[in-house]
């Protein structure tokens, strides 16, 4: 008779489980993390492949690249000021020397001075400006053709110069129009007997005076005296250009 087989007593066939130490919250310390590969697994079918290698790496900067100049060319741009044409871009440079002023600089050379300009027979450009504390002026001529023109400058006491400027389009066309000599009272580009006339009725005289008239002050010191008779008699019977 074969031998009875033993049935082992179910104690010894338990599995206990490892004897984990337990955290301040009285659960097993490891057992937060316990969890942590099979999270892991679940969480990597859900992802997005990202590509590696070169190859996406180059795609992934040529996209990015194509979006920034689009939003470049999409956006309000506005043409530099290289491209673009602004009034005073291109310059005539005026100097004049004011006759009986004091010295350059000094504010007494800070005059109105009217410049023509006359390409042929064709008055081309009137301007009225003022000169600064030396005696420049600056005339804007960005509407004006390349080519050779006569100008013709005057202060109202002052007989008119004139010459010959070329312009080129250069951004700034310096011009030397020379001495403005004084002496016409009465604006007529002469200095004759009435400007005489008119210094003689404001001799002596200065601001509150019953006679006086500011256009027989030559000088600038704001007073008709023998300065201004004597700036007279320097262009007397002269006519402007």
């Amino acid at each position: 008779m074969p031998a009875p087989e033993l049935q082992p007593h179910t104690r010894f066939n338990e599995v206990r489980s490892p004897q984990l130490p337990v955290n301040y919250f009285g659960l097993p310390a490891s057992s937060s993390r316990a969890e942590e590969p099979s999270k892991e697994k679940d969480n990597m079918k859900n992802r997005i492949p990202v590509p590696t290698g070169a190859a996406p790496l180059v795609v992934f900067a040529l996209a990015s690249f194509a979006l920034v100049a689009f939003a470049f060319v999409a956006s309000p741009q506005r043409a530099s000021a290289s491209t673009v044409a602004t009034p005073g871009d291109y310059v005539i440079v005026g100097h004049v020397t004011w006759q009986g002023r004091a010295a350059a600089p000094n504010k007494l050379q800070e005059l109105p001075i009217t410049v023509l300009l006359k390409l042929g027979e064709d008055e081309v450009l009137i301007a009225r400006l003022e000169t600064d504390n030396s005696g420049y002026f600056k005339l804007p001529v960005d509407d004006i053709p390349d080519g050779e023109y006569s100008y013709r400058v005057k202060g109202p006491q002052y007989l008119s110069n004139s010459g010959v400027v070329v312009l080129k389009h250069d951004p700034e066309t310096n011009v030397e129009m020379g001495l403005m000599r004084v002496g016409d009272m009465s604006n007529d580009n002469l200095v004759n007997v009435e400007d005489f006339n008119l210094l003689r009725n404001a001799f002596g005289s200065a601001p509150g005076s019953a006679n006086y008239d500011p256009r027989a002050d030559l000088s600038g010191d704001v007073k008709v005296d023998g300065s201004d008779f004597n700036l007279l008699r320097l262009n007397f019977g002269d006519s402007g250009t």
